[in-house]
């Protein structure tokens, strides 16, 4: 009776002792949830060349703790005759149809890479909240005058499109935005200065600040109030043009697709001006 007792107590001890070295897996375990997955376009002319990169961004949290990750993916872009590229900026001539194609790559393959597969979008996803900012110029064409229309287009992509149209008065101009599921949204009339205006059209600057220090927007952005840009529909030249923005979510691809600045291939309309830098997300995920 005293070995089987020895016994039975060895057998206690060795449950207890495996029982206490056994990983606890539920506390153990990290907790990862993802928030948004965004890209933004980056694209400029240094030394008379085309440099464009898209860069990725995910959020999230571990535990709790925020985190983010970012990746920045070289994109080809090709200029049509029609544009040339000189200090440092590209000049476009409608009438010679100059344009920029890129072939922009996977959003949602991007993510997925730099999830390490752990988020999947999918490839039409609800996205929200895009946004460009440029510096621009615009080469007067009096026939356009007061035909506030889809002329001057400066970026389109399927489901995003900006332009840069004349209003009724020389040297005025407004900012218009286009996407799908919702209706097309245009800015007060700015006047145009020499020799580029700074504008911006979208209800995300926060997500463009964070961007900024890999496309050297800081500098785009320094002579104004960047206060007025998070409650900005519309700005130029540091000039709040529309506090009313939306947020209204709508169906945008995530598949590669070809992107075209100064051209629009559904309006047959080109950019007639000056580029010497961009910055837009067209789809963005999540909150």
């Amino acid at each position: 009776m005293k070995m089987q007792t020895i016994r039975f107590h060895l057998v206690l001890i060795l449950l207890f002792v495996a029982a206490t070295l056994a990983p606890t897996h539920s506390a153990a375990a990290a907790q990862t949830t993802y928030d948004s997955a965004s890209y933004e376009l980056q694209v400029d002319f240094p030394g008379n060349q085309i440099r464009a990169n898209m860069v990725v961004r995910v959020t999230g949290r571990i535990n709790s703790q925020p985190f983010t990750q970012k990746t920045v993916i070289p994109v080809k872009c090709t200029a049509s005759q029609g544009v040339r590229i000189d200090n440092d900026q590209a000049r476009f001539v409608s009438a010679q149809q100059g344009a920029i194609a890129c072939d922009l790559p996977s959003f949602a393959d991007a993510v997925y890479q730099l999830t390490k597969g752990a988020l999947k979008l999918e490839r039409i996803c609800a996205c929200r909240d895009p946004y460009l900012a440029a510096n621009i110029n615009l080469t007067e064409d009096p026939k356009w005058m007061g035909n506030p229309d889809d002329r001057n287009p400066i970026f389109y992509h399927p489901d995003v499109q900006f332009f840069a149209p004349y209003v009724d008065a020389p040297g005025v101009a407004a900012t218009r935005m286009n996407h799908s599921g919702a209706p097309q949204t245009v800015s007060a009339p700015y006047a145009l200065q020499q020799p580029l205006n700074a504008i911006w059209a979208g209800n995300d600057a926060e997500l463009l600040l964070e961007f900024a220090d890999l496309g050297g927007w800081h500098s785009f952005l320094k002579p104004y109030d960047l206060s007025m840009l998070p409650s900005s529909l519309f700005w130029a030249n540091g000039q709040q043009l529309n506090a009313s923005g939306h947020g209204a979510l709508f169906p945008a691809t995530t598949d590669a697709v070809t992107i075209y600045i100064g051209f629009n291939p559904v309006t047959q309309t080109y950019f007639d001006g000056t580029l010497e830098r961009l910055a837009v997300d067209p789809p963005h995920w999540g909150i």
